[in-house]
């Protein structure tokens, strides 16, 4: 099921994953994986795929990022991954709430963006 998720193929090939056999030597047949293959951590940062570090880095990392593409609609995050454990997943998922996220209301598209803490979340019943 993974070949239908968004993103995991190229969008003028889409249509060739849904064909229960591909033709031979199409684009379907590539991995867009295949390049991540062996990668390192430095590797990954500097194409912009990965960020990692301290608070303060991590966040001019997504910052150069947000610049690079111009702007997000959504910042998606993975906390844990690799060899990770659960202490340090969860370790960087704080730090990362703590002292980065506060930082990003200035790289999202709505002026009055704030984060949604218990003060500034309605109730359905008040909606």
């Amino acid at each position: 099921m993974s070949k239908f998720l968004p993103g995991r193929m190229p969008p003028e090939i889409a249509g060739q994953n849904y064909r229960s056999t591909p033709r031979p030597g199409s684009l379907a047949n590539a991995r867009p994986g295949r390049s991540l293959i062996g990668i390192t951590p430095e590797q990954a940062i500097a194409r912009g795929i990965l960020c990692a570090g301290n608070p303060d880095t991590v966040y001019q990392q997504i910052m150069d990022i947000y610049e690079k593409v111009g702007g997000f609609g959504h910042f998606i995050f993975i906390g844990r991954s690799g060899l990770l454990d659960h202490r340090e997943a969860e370790k960087g998922i704080r730090l990362l709430a703590k002292e980065v996220l506060p930082r990003l209301p200035a790289a999202t598209s709505t002026p009055d963006a704030r984060p949604l803490g218990p003060q500034n979340r309605r109730r359905r019943d008040d909606e």
